[in-house]
């Protein structure tokens, strides 16, 4: 068989039931794009080792693995980049996770402990929501939408935590806790809330 022509589905099926060849093949395919994706995370925080992240690309590896295959098993092709899209969410989860421990042990809390908060975007910035926002409007267009509204909707940073949100999966919290951010979650919560509505009467505008 040869590996190299399998679909992204078909691929990761092999790997669930333990194909060594397909292993090897998911790993040709997606090393360097998960070691991008761990590499952007960690220049956010202010990392750069390379010795970290080879350790969170076995970590990603770990994560993948964990649950008997679960998150593969479970893995559902609803467009051709799903599986990228997936894989760069698992990536930035572990380098997050990592960092915030990291830093909790800096500072002598406990790393496990998290902090419930009321948010603005509850109910509306699940998963299924992320993904139907990127198969109604195709993520270029999303940016281009956001590099024209008004400030500060447009600028960089806020259009930066639209993306680690809904790309990466990164609460509120978490994304306030990156160096570049300044904001509280409060206020990364109103960041989101602000540029979600105005994507969606973008939306209804093009739609009309």
């Amino acid at each position: 068989m040869d590996y190299s022509t399998l679909s992204p589905a078909d691929l990761i099926r092999l790997c669930a039931e333990k194909n060594q060849s397909a292993w090897e093949e998911f790993v040709r395919r997606y090393q360097r794009p998960l070691a991008l994706a761990i590499s952007r995370v960690l220049r956010r925080w202010g990392e750069v080792s390379t010795i970290l992240l080879d350790d969170l690309l076995q970590e990603t590896y770990i994560a993948l693995c964990a649950g008997n295959y679960r998150l593969l098993r479970q893995f559902i092709e609803k467009h051709p980049d799903s599986l990228d899209a997936m894989l760069r969410v698992v990536a930035a989860n572990v380098t997050h996770d990592e960092m915030r421990a990291r830093n909790s042990q800096k500072r002598g809390g406990d790393p496990t402990k998290t902090h419930a908060q009321p948010s603005l975007t509850e109910g509306v910035t699940s998963y299924d929501e992320t993904t139907r926002i990127e198969r109604e409007i195709q993520l270029d267009e999303i940016d281009r939408l956001l590099q024209r509204a008004p400030k500060p909707i447009s600028s960089t940073r806020d259009r930066e935590i639209f993306w680690l949100h809904f790309r990466s999966g990164m609460s509120a919290q978490s994304i306030s806790e990156l160096p570049f951010v300044q904001l509280t979650a409060k206020g990364v919560e109103t960041s989101l809330y602000r540029t979600l509505e105005f994507i969606r009467k973008g939306f209804k505008i093009t739609c009309d």
